[in-house]
């Protein structure tokens, strides 16, 4: 792993959008995100099974689409993030299952992420030491959406594995 510019590669799907996100150190470098909204809006909000079924069809073709803009492949990657909560039960369960048989099918450290908490510290994504204050965007309105934070964690070195390549939780 490259300790001090880490390649890392998030997946949220905490409510309706499938995203992947990849970080070099404190850089993004993409954010794709695969949105679920037009299966919602005739129901005037989320559904959480129509949210959860839409993940397993977007997750693919999302990994495959943020690798491509990212122009780095799954070796490339030192480590593997995941947005474990809070969140859609069942949406979150898809997320992290993706995750978890990339960490096993890869052999890299899987790192499970507060969503909340990952929100504060994606302000310091692409440099921005301030928190992205000066831009007019502080950590409660983050300049890159929760795939980024889930992430930038991961990068700054500020988590523990939760899932080993060996598939044995670590504490």
């Amino acid at each position: 792993m490259n300790r001090s510019q880490p390649l890392v590669l998030g997946i949220e799907s905490s409510c309706d959008e499938t995203g992947v996100g990849i970080v070099r150190g404190t850089t993004l470098l993409t954010n794709t995100v695969s949105s679920s909204m037009d299966e919602h809006v005739r129901f005037g909000g989320v559904i959480p099974e129509i949210a959860s079924r839409a993940h397993l069809d977007a997750f693919v073709p999302t990994l495959r689409q943020a690798l491509a803009d990212a122009d780095v492949s799954l070796e490339d990657v030192d480590a593997l993030a995941v947005t474990s909560g809070p969140g859609l039960a069942g949406a979150l369960m898809v997320g992290v299952c993706a995750a978890k048989a990339l960490a096993v099918a890869t052999g890299k450290p899987l790192y499970a992420i507060n969503h909340l908490v990952a929100h504060v510290g994606v302000g310091l994504l692409d440099g921005n030491p301030d928190g992205g204050a000066a831009a007019g965007r502080g950590p409660a309105v983050p300049p890159a959406s929760r795939v980024g934070s889930a992430t930038v964690a991961v990068s700054r070195r500020t988590w523990a594995p939760c899932w080993s390549p060996a598939g044995i939780p670590k504490s």
